[in-house]
């Protein structure tokens, strides 16, 4: 098949579709055609077949407000943009609610295809690993949050978790990486909380550095109360880092407590500290997890993995061929996401993957408040079965040892 890219598709995603033997072209005037449009973000979009990609909505980025005339406007582009789509691809299963709640896009329409990750960029030397250790956390255990510096990330919550932290596991060191508006705020409040020798605000951080940052540490704590598609998790997973996240959005989705991290609900900050304690004072759980989840971000968001994916959604969509569009909804006034669930589950691609149909349904955010306390019961049983296993497969081995001796 032969595809059209309109907007700015990722560089790596064109040449995994291109390895997999599908050309592209950003030329709707292109002599050799083209099979499926698929279209990244809100545009205009030329006929045939339409595939439209979204990783957040305008309603999203602003917790479900839209406070001015150019947001509205945006809003409502996204709304025209999904309502011809023949299919929509999101990275997340929260995401696919956000669509269906906001756009009124029937849940067998949307695509859930994990967020793409170069997997191999994100192997630290062991060097590299243990440089950033003695940098950022000296000999005490390092706590990491990575990410946008504004108050919906939750950056206010970890500062307060951060002295019932240090009273837990003397020494803690906590590093804040990113940039943004609220920065200054969170270096006065943690100057406030006394933690100036504690917490540290690098600011932006070069690829090579962060890879090792995640090596590096104990638990990346990641509270944020707005994920759509929860980017700084993958990589985090990739490295291979303990992760202990808010049970929201996209990262409820990746995070699966007890299995590959802990979650807490939004906003607690005494779960916060609790879940960040676990990892801290049983680093063996940690790597345990941490292990998985890497194995998990490599099987699910190599590139060519979501480039297959994303292929099997063209061929659905070619088959379905162009649609009628959907009735654009005016956006209400006030919180347009008033409602959201903690965690949605939505697998609509029976027809491309075998999977069974599940409805889009909405699960009590209070219901998922103790998730983090079962999933380190779980891991933790995880662990001593896999230390079990290998016990017994030692002792088997000295047996068989000592009968051939």
């Amino acid at each position: 098949m032969r595809i059209l890219l309109v907007g700015p598709a990722s560089p790596a995603l064109v040449s995994a579709l291109v390895t997999l033997g599908h050309p592209v072209t950003d030329d709707p005037a292109d002599p050799e055609g083209y099979d499926v449009v698929h279209v990244f973000g809100a545009a205009e979009v030329p006929p045939g077949p339409l595939v439209v990609s979204l990783d957040s909505t305008e309603a999203g980025r602003h917790q479900g407000f839209l406070p001015d005339a150019a947001s509205r406007a945006a809003h409502l582009r996204e709304a025209r943009t999904c309502a011809a789509a023949t299919r929509v691809v999101v990275p997340s299963d929260y995401l696919a609610w956000e669509v269906a709640h906001l756009f009124g896009v029937p849940a067998e329409r949307i695509d859930t295809v994990p967020v793409g990750l170069d997997v191999d960029r994100w192997r630290p030397a062991t060097r590299a690993v243990w440089a950033a250790r003695l940098r950022f956390a000296g000999e005490g255990p390092l706590v990491v949050y990575v990410g946008r510096m504004v108050p919906e990330k939750g950056v206010a919550d970890l500062l307060a978790a951060a002295t019932p932290l240090r009273n837990r596991h003397p020494g803690t060191r906590f590093v804040f990486v990113g940039e943004g508006p609220a920065r200054a705020e969170f270096i006065a409040e943690a100057h406030r909380l006394k933690l100036d020798r504690a917490a540290s605000f690098p600011g932006h951080l070069d690829h090579e550095t962060l890879a090792a940052l995640f090596g590096a540490a104990d638990a990346v704590v990641l509270p944020s109360r707005d994920a759509a598609s929860g980017t700084v998790a993958i990589e985090a997973a990739a490295v291979g880092a303990p992760l202990a996240v808010a049970s929201i959005g996209a990262l409820a989705s990746f995070v699966e407590p007890g299995v590959t991290g802990l979650r807490f609900p939004v906003g607690d900050v005494d779960a916060i500290v609790e879940a960040t304690s676990v990892l801290l004072g049983d680093p063996g759980l940690g790597q345990t997890l941490g292990a998985r989840a890497r194995v998990a971000v490599h099987e699910r968001h190599s590139w060519a993995a979501v480039a297959a994916r994303t292929v099997q959604t063209y061929a659905f969509a070619i088959a379905e061929g162009a649609v009628e569009p959907l009735p654009v909804r005016a956006a209400p006034a006030g919180n347009v996401l008033a409602g959201e669930p903690a965690f949605a589950s939505l697998v609509n691609d029976a027809a491309l993957f075998g999977e069974d149909v599940v409805e889009l349904t909405a699960v009590d955010a209070r219901a998922d408040d103790p998730a983090w306390t079962a999933g380190v019961e779980a891991a933790r049983a995880a662990v001593r079965a896999e230390a079990e296993r290998a016990a017994a497969a030692r002792e088997t081995a000295e047996l068989a040892s000592t009968h051939r001796a």
